[in-house]
């Protein structure tokens, strides 16, 4: 016999007497108590059969049934103690239900039914006993382990049923092979389980042909592949035990006895265990004297029970993979035995062996293989993604088809025949596709980990530098037809007359094929180099927000696809293409139509479109409001468009008698609120055209002028654009220099400095994960930013100070040693110097605010009352006003006399943005579409602004934060308005 790293030794056999019939016994599972009798769960004889240590049977009870005491296949079983005595659990797999019964064979209770509740089973086939009287239970049908107490209570539940073929739909392999979390993963008919000596739990997941090892609670340790897709004889396991030092034996179906060290995986025997496959005894296994492991075998078919020892032989623990690392030449498929099992074992080896001279060729052959291995597999995916799209595109079309001649009532049987076919080829493609590109990140991931720390070493550190320029080069070729396809994209999405949006859908799909695999050799470039750069590139982040675009959710045009279509479109500034791509979608189907109108009309107020174009938009599709949400979403877009007269017959229809019983009353609060002062401020109501002040409006109106003399001229309106991309700069904030240079904060969270002739220069860039809650001017070039979580987290993250001239960027987040608050921070920066921050101490209503020292050191809680949904923020001469939009209100809070009170706004209606000019003037806008509204000193409406009008744009004034420029003007304005429905900063002049 070969070596083994396991020895075993017969140390007893006997054979089984005395058993009633029926027979031959099918024996699936068996314990041995303290006085050495073996308990045998008789499957097929729907029994269990009690035997004493020398094999001869003691009793045997049950019978074919359902009532207590009975069994239909009868599967694991489990000794127990409960309350000081000895219980016997048995799995009740077809009645699905556990048995628990005294060491003489009476019943004692049972619990369970067929179902997938917290009290149901589905073939319950395994169970693992706890030190508290508690039980474990395997779920074959559920594909769960379930814990129930002493009493048979439900404690808790983890797995689910997913095959590997799921699994690799959901997981991400970039997450799985660099950093070692595989988010998703399931059970396909596990058949069994043991614990090991470490707690954790190790499973016979059948149907998926692995073993998978857990913690107690569910959470994924490893999984460990028995054979290779594509390549039968699968090998199927059916039983595992643990011995203890991480060593299990399994045994199944193509699968004999066999021995494997689950730390050292690359050891493993066979054939140490003569048994017929495929009728193998059961057994478990017992902790003896030592090392030693006692096996006890109970063979049904034969008629004979053995007891083995086992243990671990000396001096094989660090024996060598049983396979040799192949050499590049070698790897031909994919998958391969390498790529799917050896490549894993040896890497383990490697990485516990010392750097020895003899370890250091290994580690080169195995970089080289799995180079090699990566290379191939990412041709072959790559290869196949051209049919991919046209595969996608060709589902489209008969997509389109079938829906025009259903409309026609004609025949669509060849159409959906075809169709299917088409689906098919697309699975088995995808599927292909899959399985290529996950071997090509676990090849590089495992090239690199084995040079993970060569820089101790001169032969691997070259090693390293040679395989960054290897995926240094793929990843720039690939970034190259990246760029290509985005300009592709870029010109024909321009050309609306020519606009081919299946072309177009199709280049979208093949782009994100492209960013997946710049995602994962991005990954391995920083884990070789974590200072490595990579230059942004171009619609990648709105791209990214479809992510799955290659998995089988998302595989047509008409929904995603176009949706897609219109948000590049409008970064682009093509907003009739967006029109175009959402119309399109309209008109497909009348259960989303509304949808997709309304989508039309927030692209054209963006583009800046005229009232009359946005109200034609919202007259069509006043018919296809289907519910109560509908309503309110239309309603917000009368006001935006001031088209009171669409708004009166939709509040008329869809208004609930009684708004404060229904759940979407905060949403129609405001909003019929802003009807009627809309209705109210006619009067008062202008529209400025770039040039005219104030005054020219009201004498060409013929209006009542104000009681006070505030004068406004609408001076213009500019737009940003990124210097690398050209695409529109959303401001969300902004702060004025000197020289016509201005500070913006992009609504993505982004800060740039830019000019009056729209250039822009990038000085921080946002991520995903952050926005800028707050933006200050500490100095003429320096400028702090309050970083904060993208919600729901919305805590405290960082402070930094960005230098406009340098373009430097200091996180001063250490500096600060007293007390801020820790939720939805903002602040601002007081005449005298210091910092006003404003948030939450936690999640409950109430805000805190806290005057903090310019150096950080001290703070001083101040009590503008406990204030909620706070808007924006502003000072002026040490007066702090604070938007309220939940109040309807503005508050006023003196920091000279530490008191305040609430602006008698009575027109106020979700007041956002708030400046103030002077003592005598407050200015006002509005999150519902009123306008800017400006206040005398007395609290009383003087007029408000609905909108500005440049040439053919026309802008309505919502959530626009105000910012006055002190002691100079900016574009010739004092007074600055963000817009970031259209993307614009508005420019007035006050006096």
């Amino acid at each position: 016999m070969e070596s083994s790293f396991i020895t075993v030794e017969l140390t007893a056999e006997f054979k089984i007497e005395n058993v009633p019939g029926p027979s031959p016994m099918t024996i699936h599972s068996v314990a041995q108590d303290v006085s050495g009798r073996i308990y045998c769960s008789d499957e097929f004889n729907h029994r269990i059969v009690v035997l004493d240590k020398a094999g001869k049977c003691v009793f045997a009870f049950g019978g074919k049934g359902n009532a207590p005491g009975e069994f239909w296949y009868p599967r694991g079983l489990a000794l127990v103690d409960i309350g000081g005595s000895t219980q016997l659990a048995v799995c009740d797999a077809w009645n699905h239900r556990v048995q628990r019964f005294d060491l003489e064979g009476n019943f004692i209770s049972a619990f369970g039914s067929i179902g997938d509740g917290e009290n149901n089973f589905n073939e319950p086939v395994a169970v693992i006993p706890g030190n508290d009287g508690s039980l474990q239970i395997l779920e074959k049908c559920n594909h769960r382990v379930k814990k129930h107490g002493p009493n048979g209570e439900y404690l808790g539940a983890f797995g689910e049923l997913m095959t590997r073929e799921t699994e690799a739909k959901l997981v991400n392999p970039t997450d799985t092979y660099f950093n070692g979390v595989q988010n998703s993963y399931g059970f396909n008919y596990p058949q069994a389980y043991a614990e090991m000596e470490d707690g954790s739990l190790i499973f016979a997941d059948t149907g998926n042909r692995r073993l998978c090892r857990t913690t107690a609670e569910g959470v994924l340790l490893d999984i460990y592949k028995l054979d290779v897709e594509g390549n039968p004889p699968y090998r199927y396991p059916t039983k595992v035990e643990a011995l203890g030092n991480g060593i299990i034996l399994i045994c199944g179906v193509n699968l004999p006895f066999t021995f494997l060290d689950l730390d050292r995986p690359w050891l493993e025997s066979q054939n140490l265990i003569e048994a017929d496959e495929n009728k193998p005894p059961a057994f478990s296994l017992q902790t003896g004297d030592g090392d030693v492991t006692r096996m006890l075998s109970v063979d049904g078919w034969s008629g004979a029970v053995k007891t083995y020892s086992i243990c671990r032989s000396a001096g094989l623990e660090e024996a060598l993979p049983s396979h040799e690392i192949p050499g590049a030449g070698d790897i031909e498929e994919i998958p391969c035995s390498w790529t799917e099992m050896e490549s894993d074992k040896w890497l383990l080896f490697i990485k516990r062996s010392p750097l020895s001279e003899k370890n250091i060729e290994f580690i080169r052959k195995y970089v080289d293989v799995n180079i090699h291995s990566a290379r191939l597999a990412m041709q072959k995916a790559m290869e196949i993604e051209p049919d991919l799209c046209k595969i996608i595109s060709g589902k489209s079309e008969y997509r389109e088809k079938i829906h025009a001649e259903t409309l026609k009532k004609s025949n669509i049987k060849p159409l959906t025949t075809a169709y299917n076919r088409l689906c098919l080829e697309y699975y088995q493609s995808r599927k292909k596709h899959r399985i290529y590109s996950a071997t090509s990140i676990s090849s590089i991931a495992g090239a690199i980990k084995a040079l993970d720390g060569a820089n101790k070493d001169r032969l691997l550190m070259s090693a390293r530098k040679e395989l960054w320029s290897l995926l240094q080069g793929e990843y720039l070729s690939i970034e190259d037809e990246y760029m290509e396809t985005i300009s592709w994209l870029k010109k024909h999405l321009k050309q609306l007359e020519t606009l081919n949006i299946v072309a177009v859908a199709n280049a979208l799909t093949a782009i994100f094929f492209l960013i997946y695999h710049l995602s994962y050799l991005r990954k391995a470039l920083l884990l070789l180099d974590e200072s490595a750069l990579f230059k942004t590139l171009e619609c990648e982040s709105e791209i990214r927000k479809f992510e799955r675009i290659g998995d089988d959710t998302i595989d047509y045009i008409p929904e995603t696809l176009l949706n897609l279509i219109s948000m590049i479109s409008v970064k682009w500034g093509y907003y009739e293409t967006a029109v175009t791509a959402y119309q399109y979608q309209a008109q497909r189907n009348d259960e989303t139509k509304f949808q997709y109108m309304i989508a039309v009309f927030d692209t054209l107020e963006l583009s800046g479109s005229g009232d009359e174009r946005l109200r034609e938009v919202l007259a069509s599709s006043r018919e296809y409001i289907k519910s109560e949400q509908d309503a309110i979403e239309y309603l917000d877009r009368c006001l935006r468009a001031a088209y009171i007269d669409g708004a009166k017959p939709v509040i008329k229809k869809h208004v609930p008698e009684n708004i404060e019983q229904t759940a979407l009353g905060e949403h129609w609060r405001p909003l019929i609120k802003a009807c009627g002062l809309i209705e109210e401020f006619k009067p008062l109501s202008l529209i400025l055209s770039v040039g005219s002040t104030v005054s020219d409006e009201i004498k060409k109106e013929s209006m009542e002028p104000p009681s006070a003399g505030m004068e406004i001229r609408y001076v213009t309106s500019l737009s940003f654009y990124h210097s690398e991309t050209g695409s529109p700069i959303v401001p969300a904030k902004v702060k004025a220099l000197n020289d016509n240079k201005i500070i913006v904060s992009e609504v993505g969270g982004s800060v740039y400095l830019c000019d009056i002739e729209g250039n822009s220069k990038l000085l921080w860039r946002s991520d995903a994960e952050v926005y800028i809650s707050g933006l200050e001017m500490i100095s003429q070039n320096q400028i702090m930013l309050l970083i904060v979580e993208q919600p729901p987290s919305v805590r405290f993250r960082k402070l930094v100070i960005l230098d406009s001239d340098s373009g430097s960027c200091d996180d001063i987040t250490s500096d600060i040693k007293c007390d801020i608050p820790e939720v939805h921070t903002r602040f601002i920066m007081t005449d005298a110097g210091k910092y006003l921050f404003c948030g939450f101490n936690s999640f409950e209503r109430g805000s805190n605010f806290q005057l903090v020292s310019e150096e950080f050191t001290k703070s001083e809680p101040l009590d503008p009352s406990a204030l909620a949904e706070i808007g924006d923020m502003t000072i002026h001469d040490d007066e702090l006003l604070i938007s309220l939009p939940s109040a309807n209100s503005v508050y006023s809070y003196s920091l000279d006399e530490n008191q305040g009170a609430f602006l008698g706004l009575k027109t106020a209606c979700r007041p956002v943005g708030v400046a103030r000019a002077n003592k005598d003037y407050c200015f006002v806008t509005s999150c519902v579409g009123i306008g800017l509204q400006v206040y005398d000193s007395q609290s009383q409406l003087l007029f408000h602004l609905a909108r500005l009008k440049n040439g053919e744009e026309s802008y309505i004034l919502r959530d626009a934060h105000l910012s006055f420029v002190s002691d100079m003007s900016f574009a010739g304005g004092d007074l600055l308005m963000t817009d970031h429905y259209s993307g614009r900063l508005h420019i007035l002049t006050t006096s």
